[in-house]
């Protein structure tokens, strides 16, 4: 392997790990938000609705660059394949940040707007 493939590679996994532990930090967090809201009776917006029902939904992009990962180190891929798992690292990275600020949006705004009451 290359100095310039060995460096996109680790950079890659790491992308990919810190995507994985944000979208696991998320689907960790979001029920007790919902016991929070549960025990306030909070008049909830749509979108909070939508993060508390499908939170797990953003464990998919991460899980499957994971399994990607794993493939890519497992198996000997050409160049091209190997820019496409860097590219997927990178995208998770993207969307899974995307989530999470998201989230974050969705969960704080009710509690914004009990304190402002």
């Amino acid at each position: 392997m290359s100095q310039t493939n060995k460096v996109l590679f680790t950079i890659s996994c790491l992308l990919v790990v810190i995507s994985l532990f944000i979208a696991i930090q998320i689907s960790y967090s979001v029920p007790q938000f919902e016991t929070l809201f549960k025990n306030f009776d909070a008049k909830l917006p749509k979108n909070t609705i939508h993060v508390l029902e499908y939170h797990y939904l953003g464990l998919i992009s991460p899980l499957l660059a994971f399994f990607a990962s794993i493939y890519f180190i497992k198996s000997k891929l050409d160049q091209a394949s190997k820019n496409i798992v860097y590219a997927l690292s990178v995208i998770t990275f993207i969307i899974t940040i995307s989530w999470q600020a998201y989230a974050v949006e969705a969960m704080y705004t009710p509690i914004i707007q009990m304190e402002t009451k």
